[in-house]
């Protein structure tokens, strides 16, 4: 994310990559919706924000190594972190009757699209192969 980020309605955060042996790190600064890690984004019929899944392939498939792993609340806690796809806070509701926690504890639907563009680019520079 922007360093220099600063002023109302912005938050400046950080994500990190690292690998060890066979072992890959990655770190995010929030709840990660467990399907921008491991895959399963998807964009529903009547849901709030007409987008494709932006958050493909997932983060794991980009990690390098035999173990994979994604470490949340890390150096942050901006809350969760949905897919765009998948931001649900307007009736009606596509997965309940009722709004979702994850949408009310949230900075927003570009929050996932921001962090995992971050993460995509530093796991490119990092295993030096465009994903």
């Amino acid at each position: 994310m922007d360093a220099d980020m600063t002023g109302w309605m912005k938050k400046r955060t950080e994500v990190a990559v690292w690998s060890i042996g066979p072992a890959s790190f990655i770190t995010f600064p929030g709840e990660l919706y467990p399907e921008i890690l491991n895959g399963g984004v998807v964009a529903l019929s009547g849901r709030d924000i007409p987008v494709v899944p932006l958050e493909t392939p997932p983060l794991r498939y980009m990690m390098q190594g035999t173990f994979r792993f994604g470490i949340g609340l890390a150096n942050d806690e901006i809350g969760y972190i949905i897919p765009k796809s998948q931001w649900d806070e307007k009736k009606p509701y596509v997965y309940r009757d009722k709004p979702y926690y994850g949408e009310q504890n949230s900075l927003g639907p570009e929050t996932a699209p921001l962090l995992y563009n971050e993460l995509r680019q530093l796991l490119e520079e990092l295993s030096g192969k465009p994903y």
